[in-house]
């Protein structure tokens, strides 16, 4: 793939869906057949299970072009899941409704979203294989966010990267808004770096772009989650079942005064068990939006 791959508006064009065009590149029909043909080239799940289908674009970007995967965070600039009446459809809003993080996906990931600047002549940005989010958020607030939606936006990650192959990496700086805004803000990529690029960038790094969000979002806490919260494997699980199982035998002979342990040594190998016992149960999933 060349450093520079100009837009092809003949080759757009001769896709089927096309409808047209708008700052945010080619607008294409939503349609279950198209999603099906991509879906039957596709070596991932077009949907992630955690995600509703409850606010479905009715237009996406096209279809996905040959460019390494990466993923992108956007904030929405309102705490409401917005109407995107422009069209300007991300993949998924994700963010705190009702006391409870939501998951709307809006467009398969066999298609383009359409939450990018694309300028006529230049690079392709929304098709890109650039999967999108927008996060419920203020980029200038972006440490207001919940616990709860870094863990979801880690959950996404690490499923990403499973089922697409987006590499849970950042190699650019996300700087505080507003400083982020603008197309000289210091951070946004050139047009070669963005063609090249892949893994996890915000809205502020994208060529073509002034936007500003997400801000300083945290991606430590998306993309390098800690021990503890890495999946197990079975030999992972028998390991701890084996270590369970040893931790109550020890308990039993410490009850029965078969040695002579202290209260306090009690209290450490019921916290152990307690603790491991946490690690081999998985929590259950969150309850469906209404």
């Amino acid at each position: 793939m060349p450093d520079f791959a100009p837009t092809s508006f003949t080759a757009t064009r001769a896709e089927p869906g096309f409808v047209g065009w708008s700052d945010n590149g080619p607008i294409f029909r939503a349609a279950p057949e198209f999603d099906d043909m991509a879906a039957a080239a596709a070596s991932g799940n077009p949907w992630w299970p955690r995600a509703s289908r409850t606010q479905l674009a009715p237009t996406d970007g096209g279809s996905m072009l040959d460019y390494p995967p990466r993923g992108l965070w956007h904030s929405t600039e309102t705490l409401q899941f917005p109407g995107y009446a422009t069209g300007s459809f991300p993949h998924l809003t994700l963010g705190m409704a009702g006391g409870q993080v939501e998951v709307r996906q809006h467009i398969p990931f066999t298609r383009a979203a359409r939450a990018l600047r694309n300028e006529s002549g230049g690079v392709q940005t929304n098709r890109a294989r650039c999967y999108q989010v927008e996060i419920l958020a203020f980029a200038e607030r972006i440490g207001d966010l919940a616990a709860e939606v870094y863990d979801m936006l880690a959950e996404w990650a690490g499923w990403m990267e499973g089922e697409w192959g987006v590499p849970r990496t950042c190699g650019v700086q996300l700087k505080p808004y507003p400083a982020s805004y603008g197309k000289g803000n210091g951070v946004r990529l050139s047009a070669a770096a963005w063609e090249r690029y892949s893994g996890w960038l915000g809205h502020q790094s994208v060529p073509e772009n002034t936007h500003g969000d997400p801000g300083a979002l945290d991606w430590r806490r998306i993309l390098q989650p800690t021990e503890d919260d890495m999946p197990l494997n079975d030999d992972d699980k028998k390991f701890l079942v084996g270590q369970v199982d040893r931790i109550h035998a020890d308990f039993v002979t410490l009850l029965r005064g078969e040695t002579h342990a202290s209260t306090a040594r009690l209290l450490e190998q019921l916290q152990e068990t307690n603790r491991l016992l946490g690690l081999l149960v998985e929590p259950p999933p969150p309850e469906p939006p209404a």
